[in-house]
């Protein structure tokens, strides 16, 4: 069924384009996920502080070093938690995470009193964009980053392999409101998290503007954080929400389609929401997690039907500019035929006649 803009909006914004949480969400299952493609952010109550957290994660953060390959020296690695700081306890949370807008906005309840709150990963730039606002009581708010282990999750479940060695320890600054975190990796490269915080017009919102930057083999990330950050803070909060959505909006109406069940309706607009914040054509193949690393003995990409179930929803919906699985076939596919045995390269990319190298 086709429709109009106004129509579109109208049901991927309504009851069956959101997702709700009403209880303090306190683990990944329970929580709000957002993404790019690359840089994610899970929502959720960490630990036994009665904080609100924003677990980072990215696609493209790995380790470099090669030993025990995909579960140890290539794993995904994690990078840390942002976590809202408030006077008191959170007691009770009312989320809703809009599909059509892409962004978890609505209140959290602590002992101190009421916040609104507003979040997004920016669907164009690698940020994290989060307002708050007090709407009731004697609360204060601030931002706390907490590094994480540069480590294979693996290691949580089995030891590790001769050879492997241990990233250096990662080193915090702050400043005011502004923060970075650097951890320089054993096998080369950096990941750089940065994060600032600012008083917005109306004197009452709190925002804050954070970015993960990874580069290999050069140790260049924070230049790409720094330049990522100014370029968001030079922009209004109302200009940073437009040009986020103006992508999502975008991207919906191409596979627009309603169904007469709720229920299916729904299922299929999640979907979409999931494979789009999970994925785009210029970033890494999806891993078992996702932009959205936790424990797990499965750190990386696995070629045994979880790749290919991941992938199913693109062709079907018609969304290339997600399919992130054949760009990396194409980019990569010398590769393929380096698997090889020597002997055998000449038509390693052939196939009945037709090459694949041509």
């Amino acid at each position: 069924m086709s429709g109009t803009p106004l129509s579109r909006r109208a049901v991927i914004g309504g009851a069956a384009g959101a997702v709700g949480a009403d209880r303090v969400p306190t683990s990944f299952y329970q929580g709000v996920f957002l993404g790019n493609g690359g840089l994610g952010a899970a929502v959720y109550q960490t630990g036994s502080a009665k904080r609100l957290t924003f677990r980072l994660g990215d696609n493209r953060v790995r380790d470099h070093q090669g030993t025990g390959g995909t579960l140890f020296g290539n794993a995904r690695l994690p990078i840390g938690d942002l976590t809202l700081n408030t006077t008191g306890d959170v007691t009770a949370v009312s989320l809703r995470l809009s599909l059509w807008n892409a962004e978890v906005s609505g209140t959290v309840t602590t002992t101190s009193g009421v916040l609104s709150i507003r979040g997004y990963v920016h669907g164009k730039r690698d940020v994290l964009v989060v307002a708050v606002s007090v709407k009731s009581g004697t609360e204060k708010v601030s931002w706390k980053f907490t590094a994480a282990t540069a480590r294979s999750p693996r290691l949580d479940f089995k030891p590790a392999p001769s050879g492997l060695k241990t990233n250096p320890a990662p080193t915090v600054s702050t400043s005011g409101n502004n923060g970075t975190c650097t951890q320089n990796l054993a096998g080369g490269g950096q990941t750089v998290t940065k994060w600032q915080s600012r008083t917005e017009a109306d004197g009452k919102t709190q925002t804050l503007l954070a970015t993960v930057a990874h580069t290999f083999p050069g140790s260049t990330a924070g230049t790409v954080a720094t330049s990522t950050l100014s370029a968001a803070g030079a922009l209004t909060l109302d200009e940073l929400s437009a040009d986020h959505q103006s992508w999502w909006h975008a991207f919906y109406p191409k596979s627009f389609v309603t169904i007469p069940e709720t229920r299916l309706q729904s299922f299929y607009w999640i979907q979409l929401y999931k494979i789009a914040s999970a994925t785009r054509r210029d970033r890494p193949v999806i891993s078992t997690h996702g932009p959205w690393l936790e424990k797990t003995p499965w750190p990386g990409v696995w070629w045994n039907l979880n790749v290919q179930l991941e992938y199913w929803l693109i062709n079907a919906t018609g969304h290339t500019e997600l399919d992130s699985l054949s760009a990396s076939l194409d980019r990569f596919r010398n590769n393929l035929a380096s698997n090889v045995p020597s002997g055998q390269r000449s038509d390693s990319l052939r196939q009945r006649g037709v090459s694949l190298a041509a």
